[in-house]
């Protein structure tokens, strides 16, 4: 979580598997005064920390938006939670 802190302008995304982690997640950056949100809840996605649901990666929506973020060097890093259950 101290990446998020040593590159404000830019976004980290966590992709997280479980609902209860996704909250769990949330609670503690806030914690740490982490401008942290869920993708579902947000209506700006400008925020430093955002942390979506695997089912968020078939949403357009979404898709788009990480190809956005990414050209313009927006997103520092994209975490995968738990990534060794996805099935390509």
């Amino acid at each position: 979580m101290l990446s998020v802190f040593a590159a404000p302008a830019r976004c980290y995304v966590v992709l997280v598997l479980l609902v209860a982690l996704k909250k769990d997640l949330l609670d503690r950056a806030r914690r740490a005064g982490v401008n942290a949100v869920s993708w579902e809840d947000s209506t700006h996605h400008n925020e430093s920390l955002l942390v979506a649901s695997y089912e968020s990666m078939k949403n357009d929506e979404f898709v788009s938006w990480v190809k956005k973020k990414r050209a313009s060097g927006s997103i520092a890093r994209i975490y995968v939670d738990e990534a060794h259950v996805i099935i390509i």
